[in-house]
């Protein structure tokens, strides 16, 4: 008796394990039962998660302490990188405190004010920290099973039953049966288990439980009205055991549960993460197949349910006539209906007749599914509303499977000033298909073009030959230099310009070795073409005795067409260091750099010449701390300081710096004596009431001044400063001011421009402004300023959001930018939302930019509506979302 109760709970638990990671997940409406029995359970089962969530929480940050203070003890030139960001050591000198700290990391804070989410509050639910954007991922992945706490987990083989109960038990000796019934109840482990009857047959293998089956284990409970369970023959088992030891009566039991075949009925799963109910199961361990039918339950933030469900092996699924929605009510706002839906290999879905039903209506009409990747479950591309450049606009684009790996549609773009765009989106993915001559290869295109002749082209292609070696290829074509601009506002603020360029890149741990083609098919990009180019990098690696020393090295043929120049360049620099700490609590990296070049073609001439230069110079660097009492609510203060000194000297190279032609950074080497220093202050406070860690000010100082400057004198001087007496509110400042000895002209390659700027600029207008402006970029002097005040109390259930912000940039004596921004966001009860955020222009006294959002909840989906006046124009946006994934909006 001690072994044999066991097959049937464990095979409910396999048969768990199965579902959840391969069906459980289509979104859900229901659990089956809405007593008040179930939903004290659930308050019940929820509490007892988020005690033991916050358990696993503490332990864990214990480890990520130790490590950060062993992290404190490495030599100092690591110190100054690692130390900044992961630095959470401990701030008493008790480093054996009983009570744990976690470290909070705290970004900088950047994005625009917001109408703050209503109806949001902060939840210690580890649901809260699960990705939530796709219906696969809720699929294949509904639950984190196995841990303690999220879930059921296999007990202890080697521990006997315990606390065996029944009223009855009677054993048949001729067949070789045993039966108990009447308040069947035992213990295994941790797991518990109850039922009205519950009957084995140790010869057959065969183990019955009916009438209020019960399992509970940790924070999770299965109940059903009959589960069976039928284990394979032991001489099948046996043959799994041919290339292994000898099993124990343990490891054979095991085996044997796991390959035997386990039958359900009313299965009903109730878990911190999830619920499952089910009519009927038929699952097979052995070949990893089975059936679920009208199953229905929540997997996430997803409810579903499903006519019949197919698992077709340990990755392959087929649903059959499943619904989902993250609406919780009795008649859900919305919900998918599919008529079929695939799984293949864990990662590929796909669907049939899919439809938006809303409420009670269904229309008449399918939606197009696809496969877009982990973020985009459903192409349905819908974009509207007005942009100051474009006007009233609709973006529409509609993806059909061709195959599983790829997939096109069209795309109908109207506006109201700028005609009508038409194009299309192409998206194929190889990566996993070893069948295919394609495979490891992805990518897309897209293309657009409208009636005032206006467009653009996109191809991005990718090529893993295998870890080591990668192929990348990218063309773009834009009709002018403000398309993109003026038709995706919000994507252009963040991207590069238009490039063209193939790229071969090979890595191994010791070097890195790639190639490269890049053309300029755009009149107004200025750099420099690739036609091609070959670069070799050796990773820095000991010598000898503390000597390191690197190598790199980059040729190819080069053009940059505004200054009528190409030619074929090579470089190789080589550099030796070594690492020396004479105390301690100090380190000093004394470096020599060598670099020789040759150039087909000279900037002045047409002559071929080589170059060779030379650096000097040495680094010193330490690093102390001292420990505070804690006040305002700290129980303590960590002060880490970073002192850093480096001086270079480089003398005059065997080329004239005004022959060399300036293609990139490579080119720009002339004789310099500089010397640049650098303190970081980081201050960690570790709040009393949570325990919680954070960086609660920085200050950060740099200053780089020439002794010496072959063609220009420059002086540098940075800060930084951030200050967070609490995680949601502080202050940040970053400062900039670089001082040049010489104006932006004389870097010109033409002597005639760098002498006689005059002159120059008279026959070439708008070339020579442009060519300037370039340079005065990089090398003229300039001012930047970028600071704020910011507070959001939001993410902790409250009200309130807001910044103040102050910009400035001078160039060359030119003032760019003089703005104050200043925004607030308020939530006004649990359904409304508001905020606004303006930018004034001091230096013309008028608003940049003005910006207001409203934003209405509703039960399981909310809207926005958003106006920018900008200097372009007016833009008007209207948003709609689920409520549940907030991250997946249709814009109007």
């Amino acid at each position: 008796m001690k072994y044999h109760a066991m097959p049937i709970i464990i095979g409910a638990l396999l048969c768990l394990s199965l579902i959840d990671a391969q069906t459980a997940a289509h979104e859900n409406r229901r659990s089956g039962g809405d007593t008040a029995r179930d939903k004290e359970r659930d308050a019940r089962v929820l509490n007892e998660s988020i005690a033991l969530l916050r358990q696993q929480n503490t332990a864990q940050s214990e480890d990520e302490i130790l490590l950060a203070e062993t992290a404190g003890h490495e030599r100092a030139s690591a110190a100054s990188h690692e130390g900044e960001n992961k630095q959470s050591a401990a701030i008493t000198p008790e480093e054996a405190e009983t009570r744990a700290s976690s470290y909070r990391q705290t970004p900088l804070r950047t994005g625009a004010t917001r109408a703050p989410r209503p109806g949001r509050r902060p939840s210690p639910n580890p649901l809260e920290f699960m990705s939530r954007r796709t219906i696969r991922d809720a699929i294949m992945h509904p639950v984190e099973f196995g841990e303690p706490g999220l879930g059921f987990s296999p007990p202890d083989w080697t521990e006997p039953l315990r606390d065996i109960e029944a009223d009855t038990m009677v054993t048949d000796m001729n067949t070789g049966e045993t039966v108990l019934t009447d308040n069947v109840r035992l213990r295994l482990g941790e797991m518990l288990f109850s039922s009205d009857e519950f009957r084995y047959s140790e010869e057959a293998g065969s183990y019955r439980a009916t009438g209020n089956v019960l399992v509970r284990q940790h924070y999770s409970e299965l109940s059903a009205g009959l589960l069976e369970y039928f284990a394979p023959e032991p001489e099948v088992v046996e043959k799994t055991f041919i290339l292994e030891p000898a099993p124990t009566e343990q490891d054979f039991a095991r085996r044997r549960l796991t390959m035997g075949r386990l039958r359900a009925e009313q299965l009903n799963v109730v878990g911190p993460t999830r619920r499952l109910y089910a009519d009927y199961v038929d699952y097979d361990f052995a070949q990893q197949t089975g059936e679920l039918r009208n199953a229905r339950g929540l997997a996430a933030v997803f409810y579903y349910d499903a006519e019949r469900v197919r698992i077709l092996g340990p990755d392959d699924a087929i649903i059959e006539n499943a619904s989902f929605t993250t609406c919780s009510k009795e008649d859900p706002h919305y919900r998918i209906r599919v008529k079929e839906l695939t799984i293949k290999g864990g990662k590929v879905v796909s669907a049939q007749k899919a439809r938006l039903q809303l409420g009670r209506y269904k229309p008449p009409f399918y939606l197009p599914f696809w496969k877009g990747g982990s973020n985009q479950p459903w192409m349905l591309d819908f974009d509207s509303g007005r942009r100051a450049e474009i006007g009233y606009f609709t973006n529409v684009g509609v993806q059909f499977d061709v195959t599983p790996e790829v997939s096109v549609g069209p795309r109908f773009m109207p506006t109201t000033k700028q005609g009508i765009g038409v194009g299309g989106d192409l998206f194929y993915d190889f990566y996993n298909k070893p069948s295919s001559y394609l495979y490891r290869t992805k990518g897309d295109a897209h293309i657009l073009y409208t009636t005032k002749d206006r467009g653009y082209g996109l191809w991005r292609h990718r090529y893993d030959l295998d870890n080591d070696l990668a192929v990348r290829v990218e063309t773009e074509q834009w009709s002018d230099r403000e398309f993109f601009k003026d038709f995706f506002y919000d994507e252009y603020r963040n991207r590069t310009t238009p490039r063209t360029f193939a790229n071969v890149t090979y890595r191994q741990p010791d070097y890195i070795a790639t190639g490269t083609v890049r053309v300029n098919t755009h009149s107004w990009i200025r750099e420099a073409e690739r036609l091609p180019e070959g670069t070799f990098h050796l990773i820095e690696r000991p010598l000898f005795h503390n000597f390191y020393g690197a190598y790199d090295n980059v040729t190819g043929y080069n053009r940059r067409k505004q200054y009528d120049l190409q030619a074929a360049r090579t470089v190789h620099i080589a550099r030796l260091s070594y690492d020396w700490d004479p105390h301690p609590a100090l380190g000093v990296t004394p470096f020599y750099e060598a670099e020789g070049s040759w150039y087909q073609r000279l900037a002045t001439r047409n002559d071929s010449a080589s170059r060779f230069s030379n650096t000097i110079g040495a680094t010193l660097q330490t690093r102390f701390h001292k420990i505070y009492p804690g006040m305002l609510g700290f129980s303590g203060f960590k002060h880490v300081v970073v002192p850093s000194v480096t001086y270079s000297y480089r003398p005059s190279s065997t080329m004239n710096p005004y022959d060399a032609p300036q293609y990139d950074a490579l080119d720009n080497v002339y004789g310099r004596s500089r010397i640049e220093s650098k303190i970081s202050n980081v201050f960690y406070g570790r709040e009393a009431e949570s325990n919680e860690v954070w960086q609660v000010g920085r200050l950060t100082l740099y200053q780089g001044n020439d002794f010496w400057n072959e063609i220009r004198k420059s002086d540098d001087y940075e800060v930084e400063i951030d200050v967070r007496p609490r995680p949601w509110w502080g202050a940040q400042l970053v400062g900039e001011r670089h001082i040049s000895a010489r104006h932006a002209a004389m870097e010109h390659p033409n002597w005639l421009a760098r002498w006689f700027p005059g002159i120059y600029g008279r026959f070439n207008d708008e070339a020579w402004r442009d060519e300037i402006y370039a340079l005065e970029g990089s090398s003229a002097d300039y001012s930047r300023i970028l600071s704020q005040v910011y507070y959001d109390d939001t993410l902790l259930g409250g009200k309130f959001s807001s910044r103040v912000g102050f910009a400035y940039t001078d160039t060359g004596g030119r003032v760019y930018n003089r703005e104050i921004l200043y925004g607030v966001g308020y939530k006004l009860g649990e359904n409304w939302g508001l905020g606004f955020e303006h930018i004034y222009n001091l230096k013309d006294g008028e608003l940049r930019s003005q910006t207001y959002e409203l934003r209405r909840r509703f039960h399981c989906w909310e809207s926005a509506l958003r106006v920018r006046d900008r200097e372009s124009g007016l833009d008007v946006n209207v948003e709609i979302s689920l409520v549940a994934l907030p991250g997946t909006a249709i814009k109007f």
